[in-house]
């Protein structure tokens, strides 16, 4: 890898790291290999905790049928899938980051699946993006 190759991936990585969406990589076993900044935030779980843990021991209140349904058509059919959740509880982000003296409004989250693929073109594991309003 070059420099400038390096450089571009350094960056990269910092933007995903920095980013204002929770940023989560899970692998065909879901366990967690990606997890951002935003996540450790607005979860109060570091990386390092969540790392090689299947996502249902870090979030056990998922709904695991509904969870399914949205990451296998992404696996099998390489289909991003989205869900917008304005009107569900909190799945993924359920702690309060706002002030103590700010008003408290419901977490609002919207969520996208999104197949990620291995240089053979084969889906290895799935990104979940958390769009937190």
């Amino acid at each position: 890898m070059s420099d400038d190759e390096f450089d571009a991936l350094n960056r990269m990585l910092d933007i995903i790291q920095h980013i204002d969406v929770g940023v989560i990589v899970l692998n065909k076993n879901l366990e967690i290999e990606l997890w951002n900044s935003f996540m450790t935030h607005h979860t109060g779980f570091l990386s390092n905790q969540v790392k090689n843990k299947r996502l249902f021991e870090v979030f056990p209140t998922i709904d695991q049928g509904w969870f399914m349904s949205k990451i296998s058509p992404a696996f099998e059919h390489k289909v991003a899938q989205f869900s917008l959740n304005s009107d569900r509880e909190p799945y993924f982000l359920g702690r309060s980051t706002r002030p103590i003296t700010g008003k408290k409004r419901p977490v609002r989250q919207d969520v996208t699946f999104k197949p990620l693929t291995s240089l053979t073109g084969k889906v290895s594991h799935i990104g979940v993006f958390i769009y937190h309003r």
